[in-house]
């Protein structure tokens, strides 16, 4: 072998353990509520901060669409916009009295339209306990055909990717966080079949 062709080579496996070691894994935890979270080692106020953040960030960007029928066949579950700003998420505490999640998104500019959006089945927790920043978001659970055209059962980001199976702490790669934490390509209403269709294209199974 050439010596050139020999050195291409090298360099092309360096290059490829690079990148492998750049793609770290990193923890996060996936729960339901913020006695699960506690559970697994956060503090209560870093679990209700993050129930919190994840619940006004539903309301900002959940999965929208325009029939409530299209919705329920893709999560079982939907609401509107107005429902799920009177909630107060599983075990949290508003944050500010007297105010919901969802009145402290509409205090700091955040509008609700009309249309149906499904339930927050949980949420995302990464690096609160290590030196990264923490960061929150909402989690979703699409049943039946959306579910396996997605990738299987498990818990999904706003914008399809598939984060976990189950609750509890995992590891997934870096990359699989950062496609996790994308906004949606867009905000417009869905139709039935929507969510799955996104989520099959830019799902990265954990």
């Amino acid at each position: 072998m050439k010596r050139s062709a020999s050195l291409r080579l090298v360099l092309m496996g360096s290059a490829a353990l690079t990148l492998s070691a750049c793609d770290e894994a990193v923890e996060v935890g996936v729960f339901e509520t913020v006695e699960q979270c506690q559970i697994m080692g956060y503090s209560q106020s870093a679990c209700e901060t993050a129930i919190q953040a994840a619940a006004r960030d539903h309301l900002q960007n959940a999965p929208r669409y325009a029939s409530k029928a299209d919705c329920e066949a893709e999560f079982g579950r939907c609401e509107t916009p107005a429902q799920a700003a009177s909630e107060t998420p599983p075990g949290a505490g508003t944050g500010q009295p007297g105010q919901t999640p969802g009145q402290v998104a509409q205090n700091q500019g955040g509008g609700f339209g009309s249309f149906f959006m499904p339930m927050m089945a949980g949420y995302m927790i990464g690096n609160m306990m290590g030196n990264r920043g923490g960061m929150a978001q909402p989690l979703y659970r699409p049943v039946g055909e959306t579910a396996r055209a997605a990738g299987g059962t498990g818990l999904y980001a706003g914008n399809g990717t598939r984060v976990a199976g189950g609750t509890g702490l995992t590891r997934m790669p870096e990359s699989t966080l950062s496609a996790a934490r994308a906004p949606a390509a867009s905000t417009s209403t869905l139709s039935r079949g929507g969510f799955g269709a996104r989520a099959q294209s830019v799902s990265v199974a954990s």
